[in-house]
């Protein structure tokens, strides 16, 4: 409580000038001490913990934050000034970005933390704008600091130990990050990259301990070259710079030097997670208000010749466990309407205010201008794949000379591409 009275204290004395020393320097048309924003800095990173730190994040945001009696649209809230202070100091961006990845666990607490969060975001963005971003390529040399980054930070397919992360360099992978300079060896976004000689369909493809025969770099004269660099994992290392897009920077930047190595790479492609379909699906089995499902679940109850209510507790069952995986009856029973429904939901689920896609992941990678080109069904056949999404995965395309013209159809008309082994997906089998 001691710690979190100093931070209250320091903290309205950078923003009310409550007493001027010796040392000051302008700042504006304003005389501020920089010794109190420097200890404001180092009692709110050293001596406070989660809770306090909400607790001061609260405080500011009330007795800083905006005034309700002003309804003019240009009002700034005062906490800004503490923006501008932190500013000043050494790291001072770091430590922005450290408040904010704070702000983003608590911010759904208060509209007033809300508010802090949404003003902060916005006040830090122009610092990362493409100008200020720099592809690196990591290797297994690179800065131990660094490679532990990159072990603690893959929220797709975590890296348990250091062979795991070993693999990840080895000759037919690749790993690039997006450094700033002003937030030292922290890195902001990490993409990962098989390069293979196929479109791959299953996880275990790529993360299997032993190297794929099909997907070796040539050592040696006569060894087939790869052809296709596949995208399998991507994190944010920063939770509240989520929404900046890095991603879509690190892969348009990394595109080019991964064509420099392997000048036959000639498809770019993902394997990636559909972490929202098999929750979306559990709840609109409840509500049966779309249509799509309805037609699936009538034509699932004639293949398994059960009435369509049992048909929908047979289908609600075998989403709450996953041991049918290894029946194969089963499997082949539910692969097909599975599959439909999968993507009728990635193409046509829509969020209601904006019309973009539901699935977090789908609006990433339509959003960058990629094509949804093929369902893998049992591609990731862990728990944590069938509780995403029945173990199903997907491979969206980047086709280079289409990513600018299929961004503004999705931004203008909400247009989902599609690629040809999807397009009679209702009338053919896959």
């Amino acid at each position: 409580m001691k710690q979190y009275k100093t931070a209250v204290s320091l903290l309205d004395m950078c923003l009310n000038h409550t007493r001027l020393p010796s040392a000051v320097r302008q700042h504006g048309s304003i005389i501020i001490n920089d010794f109190d924003i420097e200890n404001f800095s180092r009692c709110f990173r050293n001596d406070l913990n989660g809770k306090e730190r909400t607790k001061l994040m609260e405080y500011l945001s009330q007795k800083y934050g905006h005034n309700p009696s002003k309804s003019n649209a240009k009002h700034v809230a005062k906490y800004e000034q503490l923006f501008d202070l932190i500013m000043r100091l050494p790291d001072g961006l770091l430590f922005l970005v450290e408040i904010l990845n704070d702000l983003f666990l608590v911010k759904d607490k208060s509209k007033a933390l809300s508010q802090l969060s949404s003003d902060l975001s916005g006040y830090i963005r122009p610092c990362f704008t493409p100008g200020y971003l720099k592809l690196r390529r990591i290797t297994i040399d690179s800065a131990p600091e660094i490679l532990e980054g990159v072990k603690q930070n893959d929220a797709i397919h975590p890296i348990t130990t250091y062979q795991d992360l070993e693999r990840r360099f080895r000759s037919n992978r690749r790993c690039y990050t997006l450094f700033h300079d002003e937030l030292h060896q922290t890195p902001l976004i990490i993409l990962h990259v098989a390069l293979t000689n196929q479109l791959t369909s299953r996880v275990s493809d790529i993360l299997s301990t032993q190297e794929a025969i099909t997907s070796k770099i040539a050592s040696v004269e006569g060894e087939e070259e790869p052809n296709t660099a596949m995208f399998y994992s991507l994190s944010s290392t920063q939770k509240g710079l989520r929404g900046f897009n890095f991603g879509f920077h690190v892969i348009m930047n990394a595109l080019p030097d991964i064509k420099d190595q392997f000048p036959a790479v000639e498809r770019f492609a993902t394997l990636s997670p559909i972490p929202g379909f098999r929750n979306w699906l559990l709840l609109t089995l409840q509500d049966s208000s779309d249509t799509a499902v309805k037609e699936e679940i009538e034509r699932l109850s004639t293949t398994l010749s059960l009435p369509l209510t049992d048909t929908k507790q047979y289908l609600s069952s075998k989403l709450n466990d996953s041991s049918w995986l290894h029946q194969g009856d089963v499997c082949d029973a539910l692969q097909e309407p599975l599959t439909r429904i999968c993507f009728h939901y990635l193409r046509s689920v829509k969020r209601p205010k904006t019309g973009q896609a539901a699935d977090p992941v789908a609006n990433f990678h339509l959003s960058n201008g990629a094509i949804i080109w093929r369902l893998n069904w049992m591609a990731n056949p862990t728990e944590k794949g069938f509780k995403e999404s029945i173990s199903i995965m997907v491979n969206y395309m980047y086709v280079e000379n289409q990513l600018e013209g299929n961004r503004k159809e999705y931004f203008m008309n909400k247009t989902v591409m599609v690629g040809l082994p999807l397009q009679d997906i209702h009338i053919s089998k896959l």
